[in-house]
């Protein structure tokens, strides 16, 4: 975290330039959103990867590299490994769920299968909290909407919605039926957004 100060990041999206100051201000909104240790770690650790950005204020891969960061530092502070995999769920994917309200339905159900959110719904209700507190935790946007979230909870919501039970009776191939079900859960997203809109 120490490495992060004096890395500058792009003001047109981050107004405090500083990224460990960001960081600060993101532990400090994920401390208003949650009581939850898990969350603050997660909001902690979610960009440690631009400590090793070889031309700041591009950051690219970012995301990939904090998570390679986050394992090692689970093995050598013994952090438990439901802090440690949410960590890493919310530095791999922060920036796909800060794109979710310009994603068409397709790219919602990809975000929600790359979170596990159908499986581990509740751990996913984390990971939005820590992704609020990144989009919040910047000069200026302290107090500002995160519609991103509501998005994403409403296609998780769509999406869990779905009976399956006629798609299993109809495709007695696996191969056929997980394709049958991720098209059904799309439309159903799409459905609810065009429901909403």
């Amino acid at each position: 975290v120490d490495r992060l100060f004096g890395v500058v990041q792009p003001a047109k999206y981050h107004p405090e330039i500083d990224t460990g100051v960001h960081t600060l201000m993101v532990l400090e909104q994920a401390a208003r959103l949650s009581p939850l240790p898990i969350v603050r770690f997660a909001a902690l650790v979610h960009d440690l990867g631009k400590a090793l950005s070889p031309h700041p204020p591009l950051h690219t891969g970012h995301e990939a590299a904090g998570a390679g960061l986050i394992e090692s530092l689970a093995v050598r502070l013994r952090v438990p490994k439901d802090f440690s995999d949410l960590g890493i769920l919310v530095s791999l994917q922060h920036t796909r769920c800060h794109r979710a309200d310009r994603h068409e339905a397709e790219d919602l159900f990809l975000t929600l299968e790359l979170c596990d959110a159908l499986r581990r719904p509740e751990r996913f209700g984390l990971f939005l909290l820590a992704c609020e507190a990144d989009a919040r935790g910047r000069l200026g946007l302290e107090n500002a909407p995160y519609p991103q979230a509501g998005i994403l909870r409403g296609a998780l919501a769509a999406a869990k919605a779905v009976d399956i039970r006629p798609l299993v009776a109809e495709h007695t191939n696996p191969k056929a039926l997980v394709p049958a079900i991720r098209a059904a859960r799309i439309a159903a997203i799409d459905a609810a957004r065009i429901t909403q809109a």
